[in-house]
């Protein structure tokens, strides 16, 4: 005779069963993410009597993954179940900010073939969100929430066949005016390539860098760029201060620029300047917290109308 018996729910770490018919049948996310209690040995999920369950969870992993940034934050569950899963490659394509997670990049680039080749570079270490117009960016940006999660920008300079239309420009005017977010310029036009004019351009618009196209090494160049955008050594994280405290003292310089000598903005220029040199000593030889807090003190005492 055939024996009947049940498992304690409150020991079971997942509802299998109900979690793969729930995947297949289109149940709610934040419900089969709750169905997730507990972690699960990662040897015995990766075995054969497991499958079932590791094909939904990967159905589910794309499915979320293909959510807009801000339905993604609005996933209760989100943050718990993917804490289930430390050092799952798999699991950071979800992973919310921290530790383990990839960071997320928003790449403006208009030429299609192009877009698709930069997602497969960078695929194995970042989440991208990808814009191909600037009518696409100015519908994005409409929701402030879609920016929340991005750590990263690039921007194609010029955004149709052209080599002189600049629309990325508008992009990057509006990542300094509006966020926190850094942004790679890269171009293909070999006008851009002075050495004074790309310093200039870097400091104009808050860039960490601009990447010319056309050069041999663009791909590496590339990578470089995007250490530089969201890596979290010291040396990225002084590369990022040092751009914020050029761009808000080129802000200074040109609001002060042409004042009378001994006038109050005269006076207040040269308070400034001494105040740049000091923090940027800071940012280059001293503890980076206190750059970090420094730069940002610099930016609020002398912000700046453009």
């Amino acid at each position: 005779m055939r024996q009947e018996y049940a498992l304690e729910a409150g020991r079971c770490e997942i509802d299998a069963r109900e979690f793969a018919c729930g995947v297949s049948t289109g149940l709610a996310i934040d419900e089969l993410l709750h169905l997730w209690r507990g972690a699960v040995d990662p040897a015995l999920l990766a075995t054969n009597a497991w499958a079932a369950v590791r094909n939904a969870r990967s159905e589910l992993i794309l499915r979320i993954a293909a959510l807009p940034a801000a339905e993604q934050a609005a996933l209760s569950e989100l943050a718990r179940f993917t804490a289930l899963f430390p050092g799952d490659r798999e699991v950071d394509l979800i992973r919310p900010h921290g530790p383990g997670s990839r960071p997320r990049l928003l790449v403006v680039e208009d030429d299609l073939a192009m877009m698709t080749e930069i997602q497969e570079r960078l695929d194995a270490n970042y989440r991208t969100t990808p814009i191909a117009s600037i009518e696409e960016w100015r519908t994005f940006k409409k929701d402030p929430q879609n920016l929340e999660w991005i750590d990263g920008a690039l921007v194609d300079l010029h955004l149709t066949s052209s080599l002189n239309d600049r629309r990325g420009i508008e992009i990057v005017k509006y990542l300094r005016d509006q966020t926190g977010i850094p942004a790679v310029l890269f171009t293909a036009n070999g006008l851009e390539r002075s050495g004074v004019r790309h310093q200039r351009r870097m400091a104009e618009y808050r860039l960490v860098d601009i990447v010319d196209k056309r050069t041999d090494d663009w791909w590496d160049a590339l990578d470089a760029a995007c250490r530089l955008l969201t890596g979290s050594g010291e040396p990225e994280r002084r590369w990022r201060l040092e751009t914020w405290l050029e761009t808000a003292h080129l802000g200074l310089q040109r609001e002060t620029d042409g004042a009378p000598p001994g006038s109050v903005t005269a006076r207040r220029r040269q308070q400034g300047d001494r105040d740049y040199l000091r923090v940027l000593g800071l940012v280059r030889l001293d503890d980076i917290d206190v750059a970090e807090r420094e730069v940002d003190r610099f930016c609020r005492t002398w912000p700046s109308s453009r």
